[in-house]
């Protein structure tokens, strides 16, 4: 699997299948793909969205197996996934967490 393949079919609207997504979690984790290449991974996501089964297949479960618990949280927080979209106040990281505070709009 090559980043940059699930990136680009991720711009043009394709799907990433569930595989793919334990595959890229686990690379990531080990330190094997750089930020700016999950970063435009997220992106991505962020302006084409993720359907169902890709939201699925990031279960807490997997994400622990790959070591990265966080993804799914800040792909939800960046609004890749869901309606309604948080603004970060703040964001600190640590040496294995993200802090962040957050809002969102209420309507």
């Amino acid at each position: 699997m090559l980043a940059h393949e699930l990136i680009e079919r991720k711009r043009d609207g394709g799907r990433i299948e569930p595989a793919e997504w334990r595959s890229l979690a686990s690379a990531y984790a080990r330190g094997d793909l750089p930020d700016y290449q999950i970063a435009a991974l997220l992106m991505a996501c962020f302006l084409n969205g993720m359907d169902r089964s890709e939201t699925a297949a990031l279960t807490g479960e997997e994400l622990d197996k790959a070591g990265n618990v966080e993804f799914r949280t800040w792909i939800t927080l960046l609004g890749a996934i869901g309606d309604a979209k948080a603004r970060v106040v703040c964001y600190e990281p640590s040496w294995h967490h993200g802090n962040a505070v957050v809002t969102w709009p209420i309507a």
